[in-house]
């Protein structure tokens, strides 16, 4: 599986659809001047990309698969589902894998129309849009880049100014929704709150629980939840999935006579070498040495 990588996400795209990876719907697609939007289809592949100047706002139009992810360190997994965004901000390397199909709308917000709205809207001029957003669903903005998408494949005269006009509405949009989500995203977790996150990962050791599963059960949103938690606990909310199953994994080797094949299932591992991988680095022990010295 090639790994790609690109200045911008339409670089990206370019690229990966170079490869055979990715299907870009050029009908669909603007790249110059203040309008820089991409529809593509996607399925079974890697990617590495940062855009160095503008954020990058995706909209999956249907989807179907799974999407393991890092932010510049920060790791999810989720399932991609129809009609949910992600929202990555400038400068943030995304490292994606992504197995299954998926078509999605990737948007581009250019530093300046952010800056544009700040000075034009006094109430959004302390919002920044500098952290990730993962897996979210927001009818408003749904519309909004159905719309932008609609004018840019329609050709109509004046399709230009009404897209961009469209298009700050978005950044509008997308600003209100940081804001109202902030104070929520700010609130620290209590330790309470922790102990039940740990509580139900330990009961769901077989699944790979995403973060945003622990967010809804604790009656969080899910925007910032990943800080809350590193700050917290002091671990990624993988890192501390993964010590999790590994202590327990060294538990069943220890004490009981499982095999190590249906141990690594048991705890959540792809597979017995996944495993010994994972418990290598963290524990620096293998399966095998594990269960000699018990």
């Amino acid at each position: 599986m090639t790994k790609f990588a690109g200045d911008s996400l339409s670089d990206a795209i370019l690229d990966g659809n170079e490869h055979g990876m990715l299907d870009l719907d050029r009908s669909g697609s603007v790249f110059d001047g203040g309008i820089r939007q991409v529809r593509f289809t996607a399925s079974d592949h890697q990617s590495a990309i940062r855009d160095t100047h503008s954020a990058s706002l995706i909209h999956t139009q249907g989807s179907h698969g799974r999407l393991w992810s890092d932010y510049d360190g920060e790791r999810a997994e989720d399932n991609v589902n129809p009609g949910i965004f992600y929202f990555i901000p400038a400068g943030v390397l995304q490292e994606y894998d992504f197995r299954g199909t998926t078509t999605n709308i990737g948007t581009s917000l250019p530093p300046g129309l952010i800056t544009q709205l700040r000075e034009q809207n006094p109430e959004l001029s302390d919002i920044r849009l500098d952290e990730p957003m993962r897996a979210f669903s927001h009818p408003r903005l749904a519309r909004l880049i159905v719309n932008q998408d609609r004018l840019i494949r329609s050709g109509e005269m004046g399709w230009r100014s009404l897209a961009d006009a469209n298009l700050v509405q978005l950044g509008i949009e997308l600003m209100c929704l940081v804001a109202r989500r902030k104070p929520n995203a700010a609130t620290p977790l209590t330790e309470h709150e922790v102990a039940q996150a740990e509580a139900y990962l330990r009961a769901n050791l077989d699944q790979n629980i995403p973060l945003s599963d622990i967010a809804e059960l604790l009656g969080r949103d899910v925007f910032g939840f990943a800080r809350a938690f590193k700050s917290a606990t002091g671990s990624t909310f993988h890192q501390f999935s993964l010590q999790l199953r590994v202590t327990e994994a060294i538990r069943l080797l220890r004490d009981t006579t499982l095999p190590i094949a249906g141990i690594a299932y048991a705890t959540g591992f792809s597979s017995q070498a996944h495993m010994t991988t994972t418990m290598g680095r963290i524990a620096g022990h293998t399966p095998g040495a594990v269960r000699k010295t018990a």
